[in-house]
């Protein structure tokens, strides 16, 4: 994440001995903005008058949005009807670009994704402000699916059609999964399993 809400590793050097947990205590802690955001979250909640909702910056604009579901209940994995994998964020890697692939099913965050309808996107479950991604606007049969900042263009958009996922701005066009643990590529669709991906 780029506009990052929480310190990283912070290791304090001029102690003298190995970094021991007193070094590392400042570490992973909210900055200025992660408290922000707890605050315009928890606000955000406390005004809805639910008993539950969900909270995070899954446009990438800077400011949570509160939903009014579970994490834990919308967040699925999506299993290839050909091969039988998951669809899957490369390595768990959440940085801009990383191949979405199919992989042996695990149960893992980054295997598990959320099909917002009101927006149109697909969210991995590894971080709420990363979306599936055509790379570009050209939906190019072979074209290899990536994950991207979640910003809401037209290359972030798919409809779900059945057990297929087709981006919205091509709808002939269907996510395939050719072989066993290959890239989840566009292609046209063709009625396939290869094409189907059931929650």
């Amino acid at each position: 994440m780029e506009d990052t809400w929480a310190r990283g590793a912070f290791i304090d050097l001029s102690k003298p001995g190995t970094p021991d947990e007193n070094s590392l205590r400042q570490s992973f802690h909210p900055n200025a903005r992660g408290h922000a955001a707890f605050a315009s979250c928890l606000t955000q909640l406390y005004n809805s008058g639910r008993k539950e909702a969900s909270c995070a910056d899954v446009d990438s604009s800077g400011k949570p949005t509160l939903f009014p579901l579970a994490w834990d209940d919308v967040y699925k994995p999506l299993k290839n009807g050909a091969t039988g994998n998951c669809m899957d964020v490369d390595s768990s890697v959440s940085s801009n670009g990383t191949r979405v692939l199919g992989w042996d099913c695990a149960g893992t965050r980054n295997q598990t994704w959320w099909y917002d309808s009101a927006r149109r996107t697909v969210i991995t479950g590894l971080t709420q402000d990363r979306c599936l991604d055509t790379g570009d606007d050209t939906y190019s049969a072979g074209a290899g699916l990536v994950v991207w900042n979640c910003h809401g263009g037209q290359h972030q958009k798919f409809v779900r059609d059945g057990d297929t996922l087709r981006p919205a701005a091509a709808t002939g066009m269907c996510l395939t999964q050719a072989t066993a643990k290959s890239q989840i590529r566009l292609q046209k669709c063709d009625g396939s399993a290869a094409q189907r991906f059931t929650a």
